[in-house]
């Protein structure tokens, strides 16, 4: 009461109640006033809670997973101060995880919370196989810097790895704190016309503080999407991984496969195999690296409402120096906007490997 009018701030409002996911209808009217009612504005706001819980179902395929789904289970509100649940299992042709995620509101927007998370995971390619278990604690927030709104998450894991690569084995026990900042601003995320997407996340370990290794590790992602003309459209995306290890008294072989970075596969360099750019040791065997460094340049052209054909060319690799060489691969693609989301099919070559194989590239998922 006593706060000045504005229809934008009436919207924000809204909007506020709109995307909290607590309510399934939101009326809000403001009885506008007459001369003599001291210029006061009644706002009336109906409110229709939405169902408590909500199941949902996906499938999916890609060819470095091959065909996944997943099951989710989330209860909107337990209690009246806001606190939701949710269960997932996914699983594919190399992968299952269940995940689990408490959160608690706080703030007056959606994207501020505290989160308590869980999961399991056990994975098993050609290159690594892995176990792990892991807990967290999060807090979710955004921050204003240079007129940008960015989402900051601000948390501490504790990961418990298994693993198996190359000809080693291992246990990794980590506790890492981590922080990331994202930004996305787009006209559409899930077929874009203009927007962009960037992301920077810091993590790390420190021996005999709760974990058996030492590294700091920071991972830069970014995606532009442009319209060319009118049928056209460039997409261009980039990932940037730095470790440090030896400054903090730490060894590469102590690190589990989810902290070394690897290159190749459907969302990398395409042309080669899933996650098969990286370092190897004596035997030729696949390890990963400290660093990471890829690139790709893409344009889409439409030729019917819901299709569209491609050519792309990408550049990376994971590595332990910067002088290593870099892998190329190039080729062509459909793309279809079905109901599900865009369906990118790429056929890509090998630039960088004697004979410039052939490899095919399933993916289905939005742009941003």
């Amino acid at each position: 009461i006593g706060d000045f009018y504005t229809g934008n701030q009436l919207l924000t409002f809204k909007n506020l109640l709109t995307n909290s996911e607590y309510f399934e209808t939101v009326d809000v009217e403001v009885a506008r006033s007459s001369p003599g009612d001291d210029l006061l504005m009644p706002v009336s706001v109906t409110l229709e809670p939405r169902k408590q819980d909500k199941y949902s179902a996906g499938i999916g395929y890609g060819t470095d997973t091959g065909a996944r789904g997943s099951l989710e289970w989330k209860r909107r509100y337990i209690n009246r101060d806001g606190h939701q649940f949710s269960a997932k299992a996914e699983w594919s042709e190399i992968r299952r995880s269940v995940t689990s995620l408490y959160s608690i509101p706080h703030g007056q927007t959606v994207d501020n919370f505290f989160a308590l998370k869980a999961g399991y995971k056990d994975e098993h390619t050609d290159i690594t196989e892995s176990e792990t278990f892991w807990v967290g604690i999060s807090k979710h927030h955004s921050r204003t810097l240079f007129d940008f709104k960015l989402s900051e998450v601000i948390g501490i894991e504790y990961r418990d790895e298994k693993y198996a690569i190359g000809s080693d084995t291992g246990h990794a026990k980590l506790l890492m704190p981590n922080i990331n900042w994202s930004y996305v601003k787009a006209d559409n995320r899930i077929y874009t016309l203009r927007g962009y997407k960037i992301e920077l996340g810091v993590r790390g370990a420190l021996n005999n503080f709760g974990s058996n290794a030492s590294f700091l590790q920071s991972r830069l992602n970014a995606k532009f999407i442009r319209q060319l003309f009118r049928k056209g459209r460039i997409i261009a995306r980039g990932e940037f991984g730095y470790s440090t290890i030896a400054l903090l008294e730490g060894e590469f072989n102590d690190l589990p496969p989810s902290i070394r970075f690897f290159a190749g596969g459907d969302r990398s360099v395409r042309g080669y195999d899933y996650q098969t750019l990286a370092p190897k040791n004596f035997e030729g065997q696949v390890i990963g690296g400290k660093n990471l460094l890829v690139g790709s340049l893409e344009y889409e052209h439409k030729i019917l409402e819901k299709w569209s054909l491609a050519v792309f060319y990408d550049v990376g690799n994971a590595f332990n120096d910067f002088t290593e060489t870099l892998k190329h691969g190039t080729g062509v693609g459909v793309r279809w906007l079905s109901p599900v989301g865009l369906i990118r099919i790429d056929v890509a070559t090998a630039l960088s490997e004697e004979g410039t194989p052939l490899r095919l590239h399933i993916t289905i998922g939005p742009d941003l």
